[in-house]
């Protein structure tokens, strides 16, 4: 039936993307996906809404429930799409909820392997691994809400005091490094932040190394400096130092064990 919709069209849509497809797929093949007041829409029995929905059904070969909606006012379709999307932040509220889903987007990225030194990894359209999808990602914030806002509450008055890293960054290694040792990383960011260390450590190399980068006005990615925090962290952990804090292009993104 996906297929007879998607048959009779009606003109003027947007191009199917690809990605968003995809996307859809995995939700599916997941289990993931629901139904919602979104509906099918049909315009004079032509399909005017549910385009990339029913191209997923059709392409992953698994039936999913919709609601359907059949009209005959044209006029209706210059109103499909136009409301607010509601974002993962959105779903979550809170004071908090858009750095607990950036947060949380950070620490899955990190947990998934998804990373790289240079930005991230993106799927090729045949394998799920590189797919955070919206349900994976509530189902981790509202799980670990607790320890993610306890993060971010932790991190955001030392930012206060110089700006070194994004809530994102800061709060997602903060949130992995305390599983490892708690104290540790409670000292590493705040040493890291307050730049008041007597001794140096590797959250004093990490510290010298963001704001000569700052003062050089040299834009970096945001997962390039992630990596070199965690880098540096670990070696706080481990109660050593890294020598030379950088990664060099094709190095695996660092993690911790």
């Amino acid at each position: 039936m996906a297929r007879e919709f998607l048959a009779c069209r009606l003109d003027g849509q947007r191009n199917i993307r690809d990605s968003w497809v995809f996307n859809l797929i995995t939700q599916i093949t997941k289990g993931e996906f629901r139904l919602s007041c979104d509906a099918i829409v049909l315009v004079k029995g032509m399909l005017a809404n549910g385009q990339h929905r029913l191209t997923a059904v059709a392409e992953s070969g698994i039936a999913c429930d919709f609601i359907l909606m059949r009209t005959d006012d044209e006029d209706l379709y210059r109103l499909i799409d136009c409301g607010c999307k509601r974002t993962a932040a959105d779903v979550l509220g809170g004071e908090n909820s858009r750095d607990v889903a950036s947060v949380t987007s950070k620490i899955l990225e990190m947990k998934k392997g998804i990373l790289t030194t240079m930005g991230r990894k993106f799927s090729d359209g045949k394998s799920l691994d590189y797919i955070i999808t919206r349900e994976e990602l509530l189902s981790f914030a509202e799980s670990n809400y607790k320890l993610i806002t306890e993060a971010i509450q932790f991190v955001q008055p030392l930012r206060q005091s110089m700006n070194l890293l994004p809530t994102s960054i800061a709060a997602s290694v903060y949130f992995v490094g305390r599983q490892k040792d708690k104290t540790k990383t409670d000292e590493f960011f705040v040493a890291l932040f307050d730049g008041k260390a007597t001794e140096e450590s590797s959250a004093t190399d990490l510290r010298n190394r963001i704001i000569k980068t700052k003062m050089s006005k040299v834009k970096i990615p945001s997962s390039y400096l992630c990596g070199l925090t965690i880098k540096a962290l670990r070696s706080f952990i481990n109660g050593t130092r890294p020598g030379v804090l950088k990664m060099v292009e094709g190095e695996e993104f660092p993690k911790f064990e």
